[in-house]
């Protein structure tokens, strides 16, 4: 199946179509005279609740690779808007085909984004259901103006192909935003589920919900440098490349295995084992500009140099050889005495770092110790972007 966007969206915006919410999405209660409809209620959580104690900090996947997890570090990192498409299954059969409801929410999320946001209530009929999650939309239509989520018409065709064939891209050697400028684009999350929202036989059978989490599309790096002792020459830093990555991806993460596992959703934090990318995805080096740690003679031992540009970056997995991404440095050396400048390269395969997916920011710590430079590599996904109703579901 031909997954690229130009393929699909003349039919995907001719069925978009939205009741569009103005935050207001708390309707009035329903019971056993209004004709059978559901209280389908969800709050939204991105990154961890206030109560952070219970959560899971740390986790060894099976091969070994012991993970870390982190909070967002930059408002773009937050939701700034959220949709909430639901699709019934009229017909039976294995396809979700009719929207039942969209929901656009957007006022009220401050300046800065937020981490949650609290009662979504939406009336629905019982039966098997799917539910799209899609925060920061705009970022999305910047990047793909064809996709229109803004036009969807409740009762439309919408099958899951028409959601499944997105792919957000890029130009290849570069990321999928580039926020170091003034401009900033917030990173687009995504998740869909399957629901069944069974038939009312008590009163209490009226407010149902279900336990859900979206996922940060795209992918960043951060780098520090240190020095154990204070180096005899100058030298300095002064490019950073990664092999490789990726110049597109779904909009949705795409045969995605979760570890805990996506069903039962839990608060348990959650790192991606596995994922599909468009098969025409192109993979290329890329070199981080301005990038440069500096290291006189008076270093201060111990001193730690960061360097953390906004930039983000598609999912990416490896062609089967190499299966492995390597960091290049260009390093150069400055000798006072004699005036001249020496610069080489090295490079380093970069452990604990097995794939590339969504919703991950990998850390690369340096280490230079006399002439031997040791690279440590801290793989972090963030925290979950939870919703979280107070009512029970039935799920598959």
């Amino acid at each position: 199946m031909n997954r690229i966007l130009k393929a699909v969206s003349p039919l995907f915006l001719a069925l978009l179509a939205v009741s569009c919410s103005d935050d207001t999405t708390v309707s009035p209660a329903v019971g056993p005279d209004d004709s059978g409809k559901v209280n389908f209620e969800i709050n939204v959580y991105a990154g961890d609740p206030e109560d952070t104690g219970s959560r899971t900090s740390r986790a060894i996947d099976q091969d070994g690779y012991d993970y870390s997890y982190e909070e967002p570090t930059y408002p773009a990192e937050n939701m700034h808007t959220l949709r909430v498409i639901i699709v019934n299954n009229e017909t039976g059969d294995n396809d979700y085909n009719k929207v039942e409801a969209n929901e656009y929410l957007y006022r009220a999320f401050p300046q800065d984004g937020s981490s949650r946001f609290t009662g979504i209530r939406i009336k629905l009929d019982p039966g098997k259901k799917r539910v799209y999650l899609i925060a920061n939309e705009a970022s999305i239509a910047a990047l793909n103006p064809a996709t229109d989520f803004n036009k969807c018409l409740i009762g439309t065709t919408f099958t899951s192909a028409m959601m499944e064939d997105v792919i957000i891209s890029g130009e290849p050697g570069k990321p999928i935003i580039d926020n170091t400028g003034t401009e900033k684009l917030n990173i687009p999350m995504t998740e869909e589920f399957d629901v069944t929202i069974k038939t009312p036989e008590t009163d209490e059978d009226y407010y149902q919900s279900a336990d859900l989490f979206i996922t940060r599309a795209l992918v960043k790096f951060s780098f520090t440098a240190k020095a154990t002792e204070a180096p005899q020459l100058k030298f300095t830093i002064d490019e950073l490349t990664i092999s490789s990555v990726a110049d597109r991806e779904y909009l949705l993460p795409t045969s995605t295995v979760y570890d805990p596992a996506k069903y039962p959703v839990s608060w348990d934090n959650r790192y991606i084992t596995a994922y599909d990318v468009p098969a025409d995805a192109t993979v290329t080096d890329y070199v981080f500009p301005d990038a440069e740690f500096e290291f006189t003679t008076g270093y201060t031992v111990g001193n730690l140099y960061t360097y953390a540009p906004e930039l983000y970056f598609a999912e990416t997995r490896l062609p089967a050889d190499p299966q492995e991404y390597i960091l290049t440095l260009r390093m150069t050396e400055y000798s006072e005495v004699t005036g001249r400048n020496e610069s080489y390269t090295v490079r380093r395969t970069l452990p604990n770092l097995p794939s590339l997916p969504r919703n991950t920011h990998v850390k690369i710590n340096l280490t230079l110790t006399g002439g031997r430079l040791d690279c440590v590599v801290d793989v972090l996904p963030y925290t979950g972007v939870f919703l979280n109703p107070d009512f029970g579901i039935d799920r598959p």
